[in-house]
């Protein structure tokens, strides 16, 4: 974690400040947010060369890394919720346990917390448009709460989804890629694979108009929302 003396660059700005920052001084990596950076490169000599020049680019612009947040040469890394670790990608296991100890929602704002913080792994969950859908129902404002056994079994289905915790293999850009989709009544899913590992799940829930599609038209679909879901990943 990264700390400036001059406190008026915080926050986004920081983050953008140090990418840019460490990008002109050759040590290119996208493992930046806000102030944490992640160093990640194939070989131990080429981490070094590289921690080298980030810690040197911290230095000329007065910035300085918080004692004890930093760590070297690790096998095992925590970073924006997720566990990086030979090659494979998963949840936090602290916001795994979150969701899974989840209380029964009481109202919207509850359910709207719970759905966002499910949503920010879905890229683990196979389907979870479709699965979230019954409770991304009762967000609407022109629905009135009512919390039957069909948003119960909803609610139950997705937490189980997490609790499987599927592990996600870490993309390897030298490698081709395969995308499989799958298109239903309701909603479209994709899966993003590489040597037959799963690398990220995504899916949609079609509106009105789409469901009417064909099975082609749905197809299609599916695919031209996954390459741009993982155009930039």
């Amino acid at each position: 974690m990264v700390r400036e003396r001059k406190e008026q660059q915080q926050g986004e700005s920081l983050g953008t400040t140090l990418l840019g920052m460490i990008r002109l001084c050759g040590a290119v990596t996208k493992q930046v947010y806000l102030d944490d950076i992640v160093i990640d490169k194939n070989t131990l000599e080429e981490n070094m060369d590289h921690l080298r020049k980030v810690l040197q680019v911290l230095r000329e612009n007065e910035l300085y890394i918080k004692r004890g947040k930093y760590e070297f040469a690790q096998s095992k890394v925590h970073f924006l919720d997720h566990v990086i670790s030979n090659g494979k990608l998963r949840m936090d296991e602290a916001k795994v346990r979150a969701i899974q100890e989840w209380e029964e929602p009481i109202k919207v704002i509850v359910l709207r917390s719970f759905l966002g913080l499910v949503n920010y792994y879905r890229r683990f969950i196979i389907g979870y448009s479709t699965k979230a859908a019954p409770l991304t129902e009762l967000l609407n404002k022109n629905k009135p709460w009512v919390w039957t056994e069909h948003y119960q079994k909803a609610f139950k289905d997705l937490k189980a989804a997490i609790t499987e915790e599927p592990v996600l293999a870490l993309p390897n850009f030298s490698k081709i890629f395969e995308v499989h989709t799958d298109a239903s009544d309701f909603a479209i899913g994709d899966v993003l694979m590489q040597d037959k590992h799963p690398i990220a799940f995504e899916s949609l829930k079609l509106n009105m108009k789409k469901q009417h599609y064909t099975v082609q038209e749905k197809d299609m679909t599916a695919i031209v929302h996954c390459l741009r879901t993982w155009r930039h990943s």
